[in-house]
């Protein structure tokens, strides 16, 4: 399992682990990386991509599907901040 594969060390640690002949389970949420980092990899036979991972902790505590809609209807929000040169923070 490669979590954050899809970001630019993670897809490069999954290309090398394929051709290493493991198989290879990549977990990303995608919030910043980008899909177009595995597209050659998604025929790989050995190569498995769960961009919900939500399930896998719930599936090994046996917890089911009611954990897993705890999350639904909500929203997933991005701060960005900048710290500019005289040492301000600033929330973009």
């Amino acid at each position: 399992m490669v979590t954050g594969g899809a970001g630019f060390i993670g897809s490069h640690l999954t290309e090398r682990l394929l051709e290493q002949g493991h198989e290879v389970l990549v977990v990303d949420n995608f919030y910043s990386s980008t899909r177009s980092n595995l597209r050659h990899l998604l025929d790989h036979p050995g190569f498995e991509l769960d961009p919900e991972p939500l399930h896998l902790l719930t599936d090994a505590l046996g917890l089911g599907d009611g954990v897993a809609r705890i999350d639904e209807g909500t929203q997933s929000r991005f701060l960005l901040r900048l710290r500019t040169p005289d040492g301000r923070v600033v929330e973009l």
